[in-house]
């Protein structure tokens, strides 16, 4: 994550799957910011693969 903090810049909103440790990340990295956790809101990256 922090790699593609570095190359990206910071985001205003992550949306992630239902992982609890995407959550843990964000606040050991200090980010403050809007962090959507939802099953239909990460699909456009899901289903590009």
């Amino acid at each position: 994550m922090r790699k593609l903090l570095r190359r990206h810049g910071r985001p205003r909103v992550i949306v992630t799957d239902r992982l609890r440790s995407y959550a843990a990340a964000n606040a050991e990295l200090g980010l403050n910011l809007e962090h959507r956790q939802h099953e239909g809101l990460d699909n456009r990256a899901e289903n590009s693969h």
